[in-house]
């Protein structure tokens, strides 16, 4: 499996790439919405808390080797392990998995700014 990470500012415009024109599927997560819309609300309220943080969006993507495939639950297992493995506690998150490419891969969108506003520092 092969993660390819980045940070950003703007959850919305992550969500709309992620989303837009049946690209992808929301699977999992913590978070009740499952739209981008909502998605980006509850992202932005938590948001608001640290406007100090220039770029609060952490996201990952993880990818396999073409051919290869995983079923919904094992997708949802590796990106549940995957984020404990981060360290990722108490932060809002969501898996998205893509269909715009040959080889099968799914995105992590986190707020690196939890409910408490503090701050996620990728190890």
């Amino acid at each position: 499996m092969k993660a390819k990470i980045t940070r950003g500012k703007s959850f919305r415009g992550l969500l709309n790439y992620l989303l837009d024109h049946g690209r992808g599927e929301v699977i999992g997560g913590n978070m009740a919405a499952t739209d981008k819309i909502g998605l980006s609300l509850e992202f932005g309220c938590i948001r608001a808390l640290r406007p100090d943080i220039a770029k609060p969006v952490w996201h990952c993507s993880l990818s396999l080797p073409p051919g290869d495939d995983l079923t919904l639950n094992q997708w949802q297992d590796v990106a549940s392990d995957f984020v404990r493995k981060m360290g990722i506690k108490d932060n809002q998150y969501c898996i998205v998995r893509h269909h715009d490419k040959d080889h099968k891969h799914i995105h992590l969108v986190v707020n690196r700014i939890s409910a408490d506003g503090n701050v996620w520092h990728a190890e």
